[in-house]
């Protein structure tokens, strides 16, 4: 029987290199063309309430109403060329480039910070939170820019953690265990975010944020995670709360705290929290 011959550990090293650069050029493309397009749906939603031509209709400006052949809509390098304006009337276009970059910036360092394996099984909970996270984005960028918080942005970070559960127990077979991790992560996230609401009486918290604490817990799942969520999005508050009055004093309604919060402690939770709970000697589940 012959010998099976071994590849030199050089060429397993390059071979990794090199399927991790690959990787992350995809990233990069795809996160550009989803974070083109978050940016666009979070302008419509804002202008156009309920409006979701944007998931079929053809983009065009928002002030002469010129459709926009696709040379203008590349990520970032059309808003570049053309200055930040429409070539047709020369208007300022309202987008920002920065929500663009935000999304592969993302994508990438969730790749490098990934704490599973990426592969048949680690693929599902990885591209859910792709996805997740690119929505996210969209939140932060609608709470920042008009102190908003779309309802179709948080039906589909909820439509996300609905599908990773469903391709959880469908395909991995994690039945019972993944529903009830789910379940209780949803219950103790969108609990905390209740509960903020009706103390602050809506000054730190919307129904909003209890809605995005359900999406999270579900997707992060089980008590663990779901509690460091709470912690995290509770000193991030804290942080953030100074800027964000600051900010308040300039515009006819206060920016969202707990969402703004919530949405970097859903990737600290998401990314980290293992590590953390190693650390930190916690039991640790989702």
């Amino acid at each position: 029987m012959a010998a099976r011959i071994r590849q030199p550990a050089s060429d397993e090293s390059t071979s990794r290199i090199l399927g991790a650069a690959v990787t992350v050029l995809a990233l990069v493309l795809f996160g550009l063309y989803a974070g083109s397009f978050v940016n666009a749906a979070a302008w419509r939603f804002h202008e156009r309430p309920g409006d979701l031509s944007i998931l079929h209709g053809r983009s065009a400006c928002a002030s002469c109403g010129h459709a926009l052949a696709a040379y203008d809509l590349l990520p970032v390098v059309s808003w570049v060329v053309l200055r930040g304006r429409c070539r047709h009337c020369g208007s300022r276009i309202p987008d920002s480039p920065l929500v663009e970059l935000a999304v592969p910036a993302v994508f990438v360092v969730s790749y490098l910070a990934w704490p599973g394996r990426l592969d048949v099984a680690g693929l599902v909970p990885f591209l859910a939170w792709l996805v997740f996270a690119a929505g996210l984005v969209g939140l932060v960028t609608s709470g920042l820019s008009w102190s908003e918080l779309p309802r179709e942005i948080l039906v589909a970070l909820a439509a996300v953690a609905a599908a990773k559960l469903a391709l959880t127990v469908l395909l991995l077979h994690g039945g019972g265990a993944a529903l009830l991790s789910a379940l209780s992560g949803a219950a103790i996230a969108g609990g905390a975010g209740l509960l903020a609401w009706l103390v602050s009486r809506g000054r730190l918290a919307g129904a909003g944020g209890a809605a995005l604490g359900v999406a999270a817990g579900a997707l992060v799942g089980g008590p663990p995670p779901a509690a460091l969520l709470v912690a995290a999005t509770i000193a991030l508050a804290a942080l953030w709360a100074p800027l964000l009055r600051r900010m308040a004093g300039t515009r006819a309604s206060t920016p969202p705290v707990a969402v703004l919060a919530m949405a970097p402690a859903a990737a600290i939770v998401e990314l980290l929290g293992a590590r953390l709970a190693g650390w930190l000697a916690w039991p640790w589940t989702g």
